[in-house]
This record gives C-alpha cells, sequence and structure tokens, in this order.
C-alpha cells in the first residue's frame, strides 16, 4: 500500500531531492511506529559507515539545507 506524506497547510515544507527520496522511501517500506527509530538509527550509524567520505567546504558550492519549513498566506502564496 503506498502511502503519500501529507503536509499540514499552510506550511510548505522544502526538502533536498535526496532526503526526499530517503523519506519516501521508509515511509513507503516500514510501519509508521518504527519511522523515528530507525532514523535515529540511521544517524547514529552515519559516521562509522560514511565518516571516511571527507566533505570539503568550498565557498562556491552552496551550504547544505536538507530541510526548510515556510509559512503560506491561506491564499496559496508564498508568505514572503
Amino acid at each position: 500500500m503506498k502511502r503519500e506524506l501529507r503536509i499540514p497547510r499552510p506550511l510548505t515544507i522544502e526538502v533536498d531531492p535526496d532526503v526526499k527520496a530517503v523519506l519516501e522511501f521508509m515511509h513507503g517500506n516500514f510501519e509508521a511506529t518504527k519511522l523515528i527509530d530507525i532514523a535515529n538509527a540511521v544517524k547514529e550509524l552515519s559516521g562509522p559507515f560514511f565518516g571516511h567520505f571527507k566533505t570539503e567546504l568550498n565557498p562556491h558550492v552552496k551550504r547544505f539545507i536538507p530541510i526548510a519549513l515556510r509559512l503560506s498566506s491561506s491564499d496559496g502564496t508564498d508568505g514572503e
């Protein structure tokens, strides 16, 4: 059964495409009651599994922001 992420309105969530793909995979393949525990386990294991991949700070590369929250106005436009 395919589940969709539901975003409360008027909140807009902008998610990095790679992060979104992982979230959608998790949401569609694991029981909802396990999602937080799985996400926490992935966070704990990320250092040992991926810590040897060093990230370089490059001033010309946009800073990675996995999730950004933005309030939208009631008419559906951005509240900027």
